[in-house]
């Protein structure tokens, strides 16, 4: 299998970033002052692009499939009991978003994933592939995610991140030079200033994780 490689995770975030992320977040962070309808649409879009429009079964068409889990996630203000505050929007979801052989999937993935992009802090991104990397890296890992272990999956995330954080850190160090090489649209300013922000460090290791599964046997 080709070797993960915390290089080529940067790239892929820097784009996934420039892409959706950057904007997504604007659109449902907390403060933000865009209205419910263009929230709609971002949710639809970052959905889209990460594989998890599938998680929202719905009779309505588009955006508006969303307009259930907008409203549950902006309720969320604060984040002090993220834990629990995690469990209830995963107990939503899964209540009012069944398939039509009325199944109630698990929204782990979709839930960690709105809730980070809202906040960008104490949420880890749930993906199958991130969690077979953790699996083989972690042995305290689980071997299943639910809403009631996912702080165990985050426990074992943030591990393998301090293991990984001076390799990191030595990538971003290099960030604008490397950047510079692959993108046309490079501003060296932005990239200095997320190159600081832990956010940004921790979202170049679950690209490195998202790879590390991707290419597992």
């Amino acid at each position: 299998m080709p070797i993960p490689n915390i290089r080529f995770a940067l790239l892929n975030y820097w784009m996934d970033w420039k892409h959706i992320d950057d904007e997504t977040h604007e659109h449902l962070r907390v403060d933000s002052p865009t209205g419910a309808k263009r929230q709609l649409i971002a949710m639809q879009d970052f959905a889209d692009e990460y594989g998890i429009t599938r998680c929202f079964p719905s009779n309505e068409e588009g955006a508006e499939r969303f307009t259930f889990a907008l409203d549950r996630l902006r309720e969320i203000i604060d984040i002090n009991d993220w834990n629990q505050q995690f469990r209830q929007m995963n107990q939503a979801l899964r209540a009012n978003y069944v398939d039509k052989n009325k199944r109630k999937s698990n929204k782990v993935s979709a839930c960690s994933k709105f809730l980070w992009i809202r906040f960008r802090e104490k949420f880890r991104i749930y993906d199958n592939n991130a969690h077979k990397a953790l699996r083989k890296l972690d042995d305290q890992c689980p071997g299943s995610v639910t809403s009631e272990n996912y702080n165990v999956y985050c426990e074992a995330w943030n591990r393998q991140f301090v293991i990984y954080s001076d390799e990191l850190d030595d990538v971003l160090r290099g960030t604008s030079d490397l950047l510079s090489q692959f993108t046309l649209s490079w501003d060296q300013r932005a990239g200095q200033a997320h190159g600081q922000e832990p956010w940004f460090k921790e979202r170049i290791f679950d690209a490195y994780l998202y790879n590390y599964g991707r290419y597992m046997d």
